[in-house]
């Protein structure tokens, strides 16, 4: 893992994720591609608290079918995951904590820079 891109951060007290190269759901917030840094000691979806979306918790999950990177809504035992308006991702629901688990909020990013490895390509 290039643990030298996330400088200061103790690689030892972390977990890390990977958003798959096209995993476009949380762009431009989170591009594809990304290594994040992953705290498993906060688990408990934040319900207000952040004055803008540059401020919202992002959260790391597993689910039985792969992981997940979005920001989170927690109501009447169901889990909403909100992806980044910009990516024109759908919100996905689950029943929780019975379909899906918080492996932890997004504390870090390792993306690159390069643009054309950053492209979107859509269909």
């Amino acid at each position: 893992l290039p643990l030298a891109l996330l400088s200061g951060t103790d690689a030892k007290r972390y977990r890390y994720g990977f958003v798959g190269t096209e995993d476009w759901s949380m762009y431009p917030a989170v591009p594809a591609g990304s290594l994040l840094v992953v705290d498993d000691t906060k688990r408990k979806i934040q319900a207000s608290g952040w004055r803008s979306l540059s401020e919202r918790p992002i959260y790391f999950l597993e689910h039985r079918d792969g992981y997940y990177c979005r920001w989170c809504s927690v109501q009447d035992g169901m889990i909403s995951l909100i992806a980044d308006p910009a990516s024109e991702s759908p919100i996905l629901t689950f029943r929780f904590p019975e379909e899906i688990e918080v492996v932890g909020q997004v504390i870090g990013i390792a993306m690159t820079l390069d643009p054309e490895k950053r492209r979107r390509i859509r269909p």
